[in-house]
């Protein structure tokens, strides 16, 4: 299935021991610029874990708090082009480090997931 195959490569690509999340679903499939579809999962560590990059896909595991993905100044956006169609690049800077592109992208999905659930964002932390 979908969900296994998340956990299978999550496991691959950061550690992550499939037993220590509890997943909640999946956000939309949002086409990605290598013509592949992406279809991201969203849970919840239950206990404590170090994380780390375990192949060549990931260079390094960034934790960023709920807290700093919901200012907005952080978050920017770019239209860009790419062979004759243009689409929005999103971007969020945190403490030196920019997340971008599909990353950016679902992040911001899951954003807007939680503010549609959720009258203020902010109880959740």
């Amino acid at each position: 299935s979908l969900e296994q195959t998340a956990l299978r490569e999550a496991n691959e690509e950061i550690g992550l021991d499939p037993t220590n999340v509890k997943l909640f679903g999946s956000l939309a499939k949002i086409p990605v610029i290598s013509g592949f579809e992406l279809n991201a999962f969203v849970g919840r560590l239950l206990e404590d874990t170090e994380l780390y990059p375990g192949d060549s896909e990931v260079q390094r595991v960034l934790f960023v708090p709920l807290e700093a993905l919901l200012e907005e100044a952080a978050w920017r956006t770019e239209n860009r082009e790419w062979r004759g169609e243009e689409f929005k690049l999103h971007f969020f800077d945190h403490e030196g480090d920019v997340i971008w592109g599909a990353t950016a992208r679902l992040v911001d999905l899951l954003l807007k997931l939680l503010r549609e659930r959720h009258q203020d964002v902010r109880e959740l932390l």
